[in-house]
């Protein structure tokens, strides 16, 4: 029971599928753009702004994304431009874009399969990786907002003007909603429920939530994309577990 179709395969199939499935879900909804809106509102206006933008919305997408692959094909599709048309070069702007995604394995609740893997192969309940996992990801992104920061100083780069900014107000009051799945999630952890246990409820509040608001509903057709892209995403990781 410790070759190929072993413990690690087995944490796999009943722990990560789920969770990339519930990403996935979380995504059709639109979520992604919530986190974007989120933080071009709280640091657009920044002088490094746009690379912040960036770090931000890739942060808020490590929550229900753990793969840093989809962070960057999400976010970096709009915020890799943003920055260089700011003024950042383009090395630096993909070099942004690439860490800031990188550290979304380690953002909570929703981490890479490392997280998971440890958890089932260790024995330690997941809330506890996720408590543990907080600090570092905290400071890994402080350290590239810094380095953001002193790029922009350095080569005296100005803020996105204000009247291009979403108000945050107005960002939780169209779409805030779709935070609920993600803070369900935690809160059946921080009880002490199963990974399954909580990934499943996750997943089922994502489309009960989603239908409050008919900008966030899933069709029937978006929710089987959604379980598509999700069994898709979760192959090359059960994959590396063989």
């Amino acid at each position: 029971d410790t070759g190929i179709f072993g413990i690690v395969l087995n944490i796999a199939v009943n722990y990560v599928f789920l969770f990339v499935l519930f990403g996935s879900i979380l995504q059709a909804t639109g979520a992604s753009d919530l986190f974007s809106n989120i933080a071009f509102a709280l640091v657009g206006r920044r002088p490094g702004g746009p690379a912040e933008v960036s770090a931000l919305s890739s942060a808020l997408m490590g929550t229900l994304s753990g793969s840093s692959i989809a962070n960057v094909a999400t976010t970096g599709s709009f915020t890799i431009p943003l920055m260089k048309k700011a003024g950042y070069s383009g090395a630096f702007a993909g070099g942004v874009e690439a860490a800031a995604s990188t550290g979304g394995m380690i953002m909570p609740p929703v981490m890479g399969a490392a997280a998971l893997i440890m958890s089932g192969f260790l024995g330690i309940p997941y809330i506890k990786i996720i408590v543990a996992a907080i600090i570092p990801a905290l400071l890994y992104y402080l350290a590239i907002f810094i380095i953001i920061e002193l790029r922009a100083k350095k080569i005296g780069l100005v803020g996105i003007d204000e009247s291009e900014l979403p108000e945050i107000k107005s960002v939780l009051k169209n779409s805030g909603h779709l935070l609920l799945p993600i803070f369900i999630l935690v809160y059946l952890l921080v009880r002490g429920y199963s990974p399954t246990y909580a990934a499943t409820i996750g997943i089922i509040m994502t489309i009960v939530v989603s239908a409050l608001k008919s900008n966030t509903r899933l069709s029937f057709k978006k929710i089987y994309n959604s379980f598509y892209t999700g069994a898709i995403s979760a192959i090359p990781v059960s994959v590396m577990c063989a």
